[in-house]
């Protein structure tokens, strides 16, 4: 009887939300023997089996089948966690290809940009009106490369507002 109860008292502990019930049901197992004892004496010589039987097959058991449920909860618990660092660590990676790509792409186009007004800012037989609207497409394209350089930086930073690591998929400038 010993192990089936054992077995039965494990599955309670293993079960969620039976810590109440089951306790109660201990309680009034023990408190019918104390009645038991106390009105028939001659069996107090059976009390110490029975304690170590409920002991030993119930609390026990009960016991290890409630810590084998908690422990399985930490290690979901953990498990969890790990992933949510692994998606917060690729939706990071994510941001900092994007901030590469718009630094390798847009960053080339707006230099050359600014690169071709400033020669043709420089190049003979303009008009001074010519030459002031070429100086004018050389400073947006050097402000839009500045704008750029901040909305990479905004990319690139941590979403908790840490600084990004040295060394994340280049610089902004």
């Amino acid at each position: 009887m010993g192990v089936p109860t054992a077995l039965c008292a494990f599955a309670a502990g293993w079960r969620p939300g039976r810590t109440w019930s089951t306790a109660v049901g201990l309680i009034g197992v023990v408190a019918g023997a104390v009645v038991a004892v106390a009105v028939v004496p001659s069996w107090i010589t059976w009390a110490d089996r029975f304690v170590a039987a409920v002991a030993g097959a119930v609390v026990l058991p009960w016991f290890v089948g409630r810590f084998c449920r908690h422990r399985a909860g930490w290690e979901r618990a953990a498990r969890l966690e790990r992933e949510q660092r692994l998606i917060a660590e690729q939706a990071r990676l994510r941001r900092a290809r994007i901030a590469q790509d718009m630094h390798d792409v847009l960053g080339h186009e707006l230099s050359l940009t600014a690169l071709s007004a400033g020669a043709l800012k420089l190049a003979p037989g303009l008009t001074d009106g010519h030459r002031e609207a070429a100086g004018d497409i050389r400073a947006g394209a050097a402000g839009a490369v500045d704008r750029l350089g901040e909305v990479i930086g905004v990319l690139r930073q941590e979403p908790d507002g840490a600084p990004p690591e040295p060394g994340d998929a280049g610089n902004a400038g």
